[in-house]
Parts: C-alpha cells; structure tokens; sequence
C-alpha cells in the first residue's frame, strides 16, 4: 500500500436511488443480477479523464484530475451520458423481462443521482486500486445524506458543490436550482442542482439532418489517440476549433444556460471575413451539425457540416462531411469548385489539429 498527494481535482458519487427497498422487497438473487448489471452501466459511463477508484455497495465512487478535465460543460455532459446509458439499461430491462418476480417488477422503480465535489484529496494505491481520502473526500460522501428530492421534488440529478461549480464556471449553474445543505460536522454546504430528466428527454431526439451521397462536397475521417469525450472537448473549444478551420481567431455566441447547445453560433474569423456556424444539433461526444454561412462574391451561401466522433480501439475516429450547398446559383457553384480545390488543404488543418490536440492532452496529463 503506497499513498500520493494529488494535485486539486474533482470527486464523483454515483449514487443508485431505491436501492434499500428494492433489496429488502425483492428476491436477493434477481435483485443482486440487476444491480450488477446496472452498476457495470456506470462504470463504463465513467469515462476518461474520470477514473473509477471503487463501488461502494449502491455507488461509484470515481475522480478526475483538474488538469486532464479540459472544460465544466465537458465534465456536465460526461455525466448527463452516464446517466442516459442508465436510464436506456433500465428501460431494455422492463421492456425484455417477462419474469415476474418483485426484483424484475421493481426495476423502473431505481434511478440514478450524482454528487460534484471539487478540492485537494490524497491517492493511496490499494492493490491495483487508486483509493481516494482527505476532508474533500468525506464532504463528498456526506451529500449522499440530504433533503434534495424533499425541499425541490426532483428525484434524479446531479448536485455540484459551490467548489466545483467555481471552477467549472459560474455561467454554468443557468437552469441548475440552488439549494443549501446543513452538517454539524461540516456547516453549510451551497450545492446546485441540475434535473437529470431534461438529458434523458433530450437524448431521446432524433438525428435531424443528414447528407444524401449526391450533397457531400467532402467527407474526410481523422483517426485520434484520445477518447472521444476529449476530441470533443478540444472541437468545441474556440481556441483549438480555429486550428481545425484554419482561422486566425475564433469565438462562441447564444450560448444556452451557459453552455455550447442547439442554437449557439461558433464565429471563424479568416483575415477580414468571417463564417458563422450555426450548432443545429448537438450530441455531446457523438455528433454535432452545424448550418455554416460562407460569403461568396457578396452574397451569402450556405451549407451544412456534419461532424461525428466513432470510439476505436486505439481512440477515436472523426468523420466530417460538407454539403448541401444553398445560395445564389453562381456563387453555389464557386463555392462547390472550391471545395474540391481546397481537399488537401482541409486534410492539413485537420492533422494540424489532430497534432496540436494530442500534445496539449499529453502535457495535461503529466502535469
């Protein structure tokens, strides 16, 4: 057993709701099978830069160092996944179970909560476990005992302590609830609640736009040696997203509670122009559509940019296709004979890119 002091960073609780009645009013063996599964669930949710540390009977318990976590809305969206893929187990549970028993009666009646702490804690290598201790770590654990769902009715969602929230970015609690808690041993702990049901109705939409083989301008894949939780991090992040575009600068407008959404506007800027790209679909970490505006010969074509990220054994594969050029008949036309002039260029910017990401990730993480 050997123990680390670790740089700050951030703490995650997953915490299975109902989980005391279904055990005690169901069948051990059934109930023991599904709450397997559905902690497995979990732990694949946990993805990089998080690390899993260990299960605590209904919860997992998981960190991240604050260098690796590359953005707030990135570390919120990781979570939101997690919980889809929960909530998608349970519902193929309930719709494929044809026992009766009250442990596969009782599935829909579990769900899922999360806790959000941030500060200093110490690693201590147990086995081939990193276990996590200090003050932060036992204020982490005392959030599982409180009257959120009594005080605001909301029975599944994510509660970030003001610690966390102040470093992933105060602009971020838009839409979350506040809300204080009380611990005699602690004091007064403000947290920020966010519903978790809003990223369960929203992953459930369908893909809205897609490109016939006759529309694609241009389709180019980019093979990462990162997860695509942090490709997508680095895409949707203004600073390195100009690398990717070539831009001299880029910026980010109509952000929505806060954060990068449907509706939010990426602004390239090249030289004296600019190309606006409007975010139609978003997907965290899996795909995301952008309606971009390009000015040709003074008037303004427009065209869609399908970006979708493809875990793979060594990472993750990005695909982006353009097409579906609109605008003034000529200026179409130009716009299309520049796509094709401009193929290896584009491939550049796109290894460009690639290189840069990787080798800011790399010096991330041995910081």
């Amino acid at each position: 057993m050997t123990g680390s002091l670790a740089p700050s960073g951030y703490i995650l609780l997953a915490d299975v709701s109902g989980y005391t009645m279904f055990l005690t009013t169901s069948e051990l063996e059934h109930a023991r099978d599904i709450m397997s599964d559905l902690l497995e669930k979990v732990v694949a949710g946990t993805k990089p830069p998080l690390q899993v540390s260990k299960l605590e009977g209904d919860a997992v318990l998981s960190y991240g160092m604050e260098s690796a976590i590359l953005g707030g809305q990135t570390l919120i969206e990781m979570i939101e996944e997690c919980y889809v893929g929960f909530r998608r187990a349970i519902e193929r549970m309930v719709l494929n179970n044809t026992c009766k028993c009250n442990a596969c009666t009782n599935i829909s009646n579990l769900d899922l909560k999360f806790f959000v702490h941030h500060g200093e804690f110490a690693l201590q290598q147990v086995g081939d476990r990193q276990e996590l201790f200090g003050p932060t770590v036992i204020l982490a654990h005392r959030l599982l005992k409180n009257d959120i769902k009594e005080a605001t009715g909301i029975a599944a969602y994510t509660a970030y302590t003001g610690a966390a929230i102040e470093q992933m970015g105060r602009e971020l609690v838009e839409g979350m609830r506040s809300h204080r808690l009380h611990y005699e041993d602690v004091g007064e702990v403000e947290i920020w609640i966010e519903d978790m049901r809003h990223a369960w109705e929203a992953s459930r939409k369908e893909n809205l736009i897609n490109l016939a083989a006759k529309e694609i301008l241009m389709e180019e894949s980019t093979e990462f040696g990162l997860p695509p939780e942090t490709v997508w991090s680095y895409l949707t992040d203004p600073e390195f997203r100009k690398t990717f575009m070539a831009a001299d600068s880029a910026a980010v407008s109509k952000k929505s509670a806060g954060r990068v959404a449907e509706g939010t506007v990426f602004h390239c800027y090249h030289g004296g122009g600019e190309v606006p790209q409007e975010v139609v679909e978003w997907r965290p970490f899996e795909r995301m559509v952008t309606h971009d505006s390009v000015k040709v010969m003074g008037a303004t074509v427009k065209l869609y940019s399908i970006y979708e990220l493809a875990p793979t054994e060594d990472g993750t594969r990005m695909t982006v296709r353009f097409g579906r050029l609109t605008g003034p008949k000529i200026q179409a036309a130009l716009a299309k004979k520049g796509f094709g002039a401009q193929r290896d260029k584009m491939m550049e910017d796109s290894r460009n890119f690639k290189e840069r990401i990787e080798a800011d990730y790399l010096a991330r993480v041995k910081v």
